[in-house]
C-alpha cells in the first residue's frame, strides 16, 4: 500500500526441499509484471528465506533462519534497496483463557 492505495504484486515461487529429511530449506520468490506505483521506478522484487531446525520448548521446529529483500529500480535509477535479516532466539508462547460462566 502507497498511500493508503493498493498495489497488487504478483510473485513466481520456488521452494527447495531436503533430499535425506524431506524439510524445507529455501523459499524464493520474484516478481513478475507491474510493480506500482509506477512513480517508484521499480523494476523487480526478490524474496529469499532459508529455513532451518532449531530448538523451542524442547521440540524441533522448523523456522526461518536468514532471509535476503532486494528491491531493484529502473537501469536510469541504478539503485538497488537491500535488507538481509537473520533470525535468532526463538521461544515458545503461550496463552491460557478460562471462561465463568
Amino acid at each position: 500500500m502507497v498511500d493508503s492505495r493498493t498495489y497488487p504484486v504478483s510473485f513466481e515461487g520456488t521452494a527447495w526441499f531436503s533430499q535425506v529429511s524431506g524439510e524445507l530449506r529455501t523459499i524464493e520468490w520474484k516478481s513478475r509484471g507491474y510493480v506500482g506505483p509506477s512513480r517508484f521506478n521499480i523494476a523487480r522484487v526478490d524474496w529469499r528465506v532459508g529455513f532451518a531446525a532449531v530448538d523451542v520448548a524442547g521440540k524441533r521446529l522448523l523456522a526461518p533462519a536468514e532471509s535476503l529483500y532486494e528491491v531493484s529500480y529502473s537501469e536510469r535509477l541504478r539503485r538497488r534497496d537491500r535488507t538481509e535479516s537473520t533470525f535468532s532466539g526463538f521461544r515458545r508462547f503461550a496463552g491460557t483463557a478460562r471462561l465463568l460462566n
